[in-house]
């Protein structure tokens, strides 16, 4: 799968997209089938954490793109925080 990138896998009745960054964040968007064989929503999850279920693919994309991005402002500021505590405690 490519990462950084929106990658879509399966095709017919067993589709659906995943985005990886690096091998830490995974998100996954897989479209469910009616007992009449037609697609009743798209589930999203992170992990495997079910975020919620979705009309189109589009709007499950956009859900976990707005997630993502707030998500990842936190992620690097305590990412931040991180490499300078550690950077003062190696001057101990």
């Amino acid at each position: 799968m490519a990462g950084g990138k929106w990658s879509r896998w399966g095709r017919g009745s067993c589709e659906g997209w995943s985005l990886n960054l690096g091998g830490l964040i995974h998100f996954s968007i897989v479209r469910k089938i009616d007992g009449q064989g037609k697609t009743s929503r798209y589930e999203a999850t992170s992990h495997a954490r079910k975020i919620d279920n979705f009309p189109t693919a589009l709007a499950a994309k956009k859900t976990i793109e707005a997630d993502l991005e707030l998500d990842m402002k936190c992620l690097l500021h305590d990412w931040t925080v991180y490499q300078r505590e550690k950077a003062a405690r190696s001057k101990d």
